[in-house]
């Protein structure tokens, strides 16, 4: 954005304009405006990309239960093989409760939904 700004600036110094009259500077100014925004909205990025980072970190240290990354909702163990296997979070939000086991296919046997939906219609 800075580099677009930065773009204008020189682009409107370039321009042979009448520096006295009222077009001249609201345009200027306009530039200035778009300037400083840009400026803004980078530091704004640089911030979320910081602030995501930390969430990640957050994110490692509170889910110590599970070592597949941020994916990663919980562990059920096959019944038929003995496979462990991961819910994703995408699976539990959408309430796909027919869970099947990575390994030979068998139904996975879990307790409780962990959808977190209220109107939550799982057998479960």
């Amino acid at each position: 954005m800075q580099e677009k700004a930065a773009f204008l600036e020189g682009f409107i110094k370039g321009l042979s304009m009448d520096t006295n009259s009222e077009y001249s500077k609201a345009i200027k100014e306009i530039v200035n405006c778009i300037s400083e925004i840009s400026k803004e909205i980078d530091d704004l990025n640089e911030r979320v990309d910081v602030l995501e980072e930390e969430i990640y970190e957050i994110n490692d240290i509170l889910d110590d239960s599970c070592d597949c990354g941020d994916n990663c909702c919980c562990k059920v163990k096959c019944e038929k093989c003995g496979t462990e296997n991961h819910l994703k979070h995408e699976h539990i939000n959408n309430c796909d409760c027919n869970f099947k086991c990575q390994n030979c296919g068998c139904d996975l046997k879990i307790d409780t939904c962990q959808c977190g939906d209220e109107d939550c219609e799982c057998e479960r």
